[in-house]
């Protein structure tokens, strides 16, 4: 947790890549947000929002998400967030079907970081799971 780095509140969620902890100096880490919705939670065939604030440092990130046990798609972002990116606002929309609820529901959202020569900093803020209300 960082009270300094926040977009909102009092605290943001801050992510620490160190290259020299790793067993090879290619690979890369991953950590792994979970929130657990009761599938009586959602409304089936309605659209719903996931969205996050995310801001990086000496390294770039890469949001998945995964839904149900199961890997979603799209990534979010699509792409891999770079270097010394201030504070922005990623988004996906999707709509649960009958049998998206058919096992647990919860979302996971995994980070994976890297391409840093040396330690360096992201942090994630606000995450938001609001259905989308049809004007």
């Amino acid at each position: 947790m960082d009270s300094i780095n926040v977009y909102s509140g009092i605290y943001s969620g801050k992510i620490f890549y160190d290259p020299n902890y790793l067993p090879q100096p290619w690979e890369t880490g991953e950590i792994e947000i979970c929130q657990r919705i009761e599938k009586e939670d959602f409304e089936v065939d309605a659209k719903y929002e996931l969205s996050m604030w995310i801001k990086t440092g000496n390294i770039r990130v890469q949001a998945n998400i995964g839904r149900l046990g199961y890997w979603w798609g799209p990534l979010l972002p699509a792409t891999w967030i770079e270097k010394n990116t201030d504070w922005t606002k990623y988004s996906v929309t999707f709509t649960p079907h009958s049998d998206d609820l058919s096992e647990d529901s919860f979302f996971r959202i995994f980070i994976d970081w890297g391409t840093a020569d040396n330690p360096g900093y992201a942090w994630i803020d606000e995450i938001k799971l609001v259905k989308v209300v049809n004007d």
